[in-house]
C-alpha cells in the first residue's frame, strides 16, 4: 500500500469515529512507527485532528455519527424494499420502527448478509460526502463514483459510475475486496451527475450497464391489485380498465424482463413477440426437465 492509501485509510477509520493509535498502525501496514507519525503530520495539514494521549489521534468533530446514517439508510431501504430484506439490521430495525415482536417483523435468512461493514459504512459516507472511490473487483483496480446501495433479489449492489469507461454499472457488494476514499469528487460534472439521478430514481437494476430497454405488458387479476397498490419502481403505468392495467417495463437485461414476467404468471400477457417466444421455449424446457 503507498502513502496515499495508507492515509486514506487511517483518516477514515478517525471519520467513523475510531481513535488510532501510532504503534499499533505500524504494525499492521509494516512501516515504522516514524512513517505513521509523518502520516499523521501530513493529514494534520489539512484535517482537524488532535491527541489527548501520546501515541493516540483522534477527529475533533466527526461530521455526523455513522448509527445516524446507517438509521437513514434503513429507513429508506425499508420504505423501498421491505423489512425482510435486512437481516443484520434487525436491531435497529426493531427500534427504528418501535416494534420487537417476531409477530409483526419477518426476516429471511437467505437474503445475501454483508460480509464486510467497513466497506459498508465507507460507502455510505462517500454517498453523503459526494465522494469518488478507488476499488478493487474482479481482481481490477476501478475509480468509481458511487450513487446507491441497493438490495436487488437478495443480493447486495452498489451503483455507480466508472469513470474510465464513463459507464453506469452495478457492482456485487461482497465481491468489491478493497476500497479507498479519494477525498474528491472525481466526476466533477454536475449536469452528467444530475441526469444519472434522475435516471436512477425508476432505473435501479443488477444489469445496469446494458442498454436500457422497454416491453408493454397486460397485467390481470389478482396482480393488477398489487400494481394499483404500488407500482414497482421499473415500471410505468400506460392505462388502467376494469379488466387489466397496461404496463411498460424499463429493463437492462432480457433475463430481468423474463424474471420479473415469470414470477407473475399467469396474470401477465407480454406484447412483444421476442420476449414471448423465449418465455415459451423456457417454460417448455423447464416442463421437459420435469
Amino acid at each position: 500500500m503507498d502513502a496515499k492509501a495508507r492515509r486514506s485509510a487511517i483518516y477514515m477509520r478517525m471519520a467513523l469515529g475510531d481513535i488510532v493509535h501510532t504503534a499499533s498502525l505500524a504494525k499492521e501496514y509494516g512501516v515504522s512507527e516514524r512513517t505513521i507519525q509523518l502520516d499523521m503530520k501530513e493529514l494534520m495539514l489539512s484535517y482537524d485532528i488532535v491527541s489527548d494521549k501520546k501515541g493516540y489521534y483522534r477527529l475533533k468533530e466527526i461530521p455526523k455519527p455513522i448509527d445516524e446514517e446507517m438509521k437513514e439508510i434503513v429507513k429508506s431501504l425499508l420504505y423501498f424494499l421491505g423489512v425482510d430484506s435486512f437481516v443484520e439490521f434487525k436491531d435497529v430495525i426493531e427500534n427504528i420502527l418501535g416494534v420487537h415482536n417476531e409477530k409483526y417483523l419477518i426476516f429471511d435468512s437467505k437474503k445475501e448478509n454483508i460480509k464486510n461493514f467497513s466497506n459498508f459504512k465507507l460507502i455510505l459516507q462517500m454517498l453523503r460526502w459526494n465522494y469518488s472511490l478507488e476499488i478493487e473487483y474482479n481482481d481490477k483496480k476501478r475509480v468509481i463514483h458511487p450513487f446507491k446501495i441497493a438490495n436487488l433479489n437478495g443480493y447486495w449492489y452498489l451503483i455507480a459510475l466508472e469513470l474510465n469507461s464513463n459507464k453506469l454499472k452495478s457492482y456485487l457488494l461482497n465481491k468489491i475486496t478493497s476500497l479507498n476514499s479519494m477525498f474528491e469528487n472525481m466526476l466533477a460534472n454536475e449536469t452528467l451527475e444530475k441526469e444519472i439521478r434522475e435516471k436512477l430514481k425508476t432505473h435501479i437494476s443488477p444489469w445496469i450497464n446494458e442498454d436500457l430497454k422497454e416491453v408493454k405488458l397486460k397485467i390481470y387479476p389478482p396482480f393488477n391489485e398489487a400494481i394499483k397498490r404500488n407500482v414497482p419502481i421499473n415500471c410505468e403505468v400506460l392505462e388502467k380498465n376494469k379488466d387489466y392495467i397496461l404496463i411498460k417495463l424499463h429493463y437492462y437485461s432480457q433475463e430481468e424482463a423474463l424474471n420479473f414476467i415469470k414470477r407473475h404468471i399467469p396474470s401477465i400477457e407480454v406484447l412483444d413477440d421476442k420476449l414471448k417466444n423465449e418465455l415459451k421455449k423456457q417454460l417448455q424446457d423447464y416442463l421437459m426437465r420435469n
